[in-house]
């Protein structure tokens, strides 16, 4: 069997030409100097797959469409190199990234870490390396996107797994990785990110359209760390739960955002969710949309 440095896995939905752009990047990248694994997951497209130049590309196929989590840990599992990278399928790796990790990832005590992180183009890495725990991503000290690099057997070892949640909530991932042992983040950037997506999860619009996702991710996040939150971070509570009321109201279940009213103590917190609660989705959408334009706005 060859012997893979590293494996990128990629899951791809309905994006052929933009995968097969990402695809092109990796062997770029690796050129003659990285012996590198591609591993492609389709999470049960209906656009024609992706057509790869380089032939030597594992494509593997979901039997139903079940978000990005459940695609990549497919592709972690089929892997076969030590390291594994995640790359979207419409982002591109730069021409020195496998160089660059392959540096980075030699520093690190072999027998401890999971999983350690690079930067993105659109991050801001508030120093050359950092070892990021639970109280880095509560007090938001992690800015901008990070992309990981697993240590394959020992991830799999473990108990942790991307989630099945439809729209990603990879922050799930990290948020227990990081309770359980800090993860090695480096500012050297391995990937520009895209922006040829017609639809961006973090998009206004797709927010919108698919609210009851997002509604169910506010649940899950609220089921695994809501008790922590309470009782340590009750400003990351309070925003759990003010977004959880705001997903029910326009996913048109209402009845759902009274268990996450039930989560606020402040009179002027609970005061907020109720009046969400009762406001016509109209209004409601409204001030969403001008709430997520003015956090665009301040995050340039």
């Amino acid at each position: 069997m060859k012997q893979y440095e590293f494996s990128v896995v990629i899951a791809t939905f309905n994006r052929p030409e933009l995968c097969a752009a990402a695809v092109e990047s990796v062997f770029a990248s690796a050129g003659d100097r990285h012996n590198v694994q591609v591993i492609v997951v389709d999470d049960a497209s209906d656009a024609p797959p992706p057509h790869f130049e380089n032939p030597h590309v594992q494509l593997l196929k979901q039997d139903r469409n079940a978000g990005p989590g459940p695609a990549r840990m497919r592709g972690i599992r089929e892997a076969d190199g030590p390291f594994v990278l995640i790359l979207d399928d419409d982002d591109q790796l730069r021409t020195d990234a496998f160089a660059t990790a392959a540096v980075r990832l030699a520093e690190l005590d072999a027998r401890r870490w999971l999983v350690a992180q690079f930067a993105t183009s659109n991050a801001y890495p508030a120093q050359e390396f950092r070892t990021l725990t639970f109280d880095d991503y509560m007090c938001d000290r992690v800015q901008g996107d990070y992309t990981p690099v697993f240590h394959r057997e020992r991830f799999l070892a473990s108990d942790l797994a991307y989630p099945d949640t439809r729209i990603g909530g990879e922050h799930l991932l990290w948020w227990a990785l990081s309770e359980r042992i800090a993860i090695p983040t480096w500012h050297d950037v391995l990937i520009d990110v895209g922006s040829g997506a017609e639809e961006r999860l973090t998009a206004i619009d797709s927010q919108v359209s698919r609210a009851r996702e997002h509604l169910e991710l506010a649940e899950e996040t609220w089921r695994q760390f809501g008790v922590k939150l309470r009782r340590e971070y009750p400003l990351q509570a309070v925003r759990v739960s003010l977004g959880g009321v705001t997903y029910a109201v326009l996913a048109g279940k209402r009845l759902r955002a009274f268990a996450f009213l039930a989560n606020l103590r402040a009179p002027k917190q609970i005061l907020i969710a109720a009046a969400v609660v009762v406001l016509p989705r109209k209004i409601v959408l409204n001030l969403f949309q001008r709430f997520r334009s003015r956090q665009r706005h301040s995050a340039k």
